[in-house]
């Protein structure tokens, strides 16, 4: 990674806010978020290569730059039963190069995380589907290689704890990426 020294510091204008629903077995959250930061220092790819008897790196260097970063973070719990919850998070953000009028790189996609977990005494269990979607807002070109088509990830867990002579012990077992799944049914744009 390059670098240079910049003229200026960054500096921020913040603007956030949220509301909280909870009512019987309801707790939803979300909050809206806008910052537009004077001097953003962002790492852009050079579109270089370095050589060395190593390999091939690709080269990044910092840009500075205006910028405004905006979205939504939201959570959703619903209570089914005592023992038994579903949860619901999801992002949305974006980021904008005010002062080259272009999208700023490596930003996060659309994103969520919807799962159903279960908590009795010693019993824990869940199952989760994670979604990342596939980023349409980036310059083309501006990068080494274009953004990866949105996947889905589902996993789960289970754990039970227990007591030999006072001593507590407890085991797991879990599956991640269970179908390695790749967007086809989200994202067909990749065909």
């Amino acid at each position: 990674v390059s670098q240079s020294r910049y003229s200026k510091k960054e500096k921020s204008l913040n603007f956030s806010g949220g509301i909280q629903y909870n009512y019987n077995n309801i707790l939803a959250e979300a909050e809206i978020f806008v910052k537009y930061i004077n001097g953003y220092i962002n790492l852009v790819p050079d579109q270089q290569i370095l050589l060395t008897t190593r390999g091939a790196f690709p080269v990044y260097r910092y840009e500075q730059s205006n910028a405004r970063l905006s979205g939504l973070n939201m959570n959703i719990r619903y209570t089914l039963h005592k023992a038994w919850k579903v949860k619901l998070r999801t992002q949305i953000m974006y980021g904008s190069d005010l002062s080259r009028d272009k999208y700023l790189n490596m930003m996060p996609p659309i994103n969520g995380k919807l799962g159903l977990y279960y908590s009795k005494s010693k019993h824990k269990a869940d199952i989760t589907m994670e979604y990342n979607g596939r980023q349409y807002r980036y310059e083309e070109g501006s990068d080494f290689m274009p953004p990866p088509p949105g996947y889905v990830i589902i996993g789960g867990n289970w754990s039970y704890e227990f007591k030999i002579k006072n001593q507590s012990i407890s085991g797991s077992i879990g599956f991640n990426n269970l179908f390695n799944f790749v967007g086809t049914l989200i994202d067909k744009s990749h065909q």
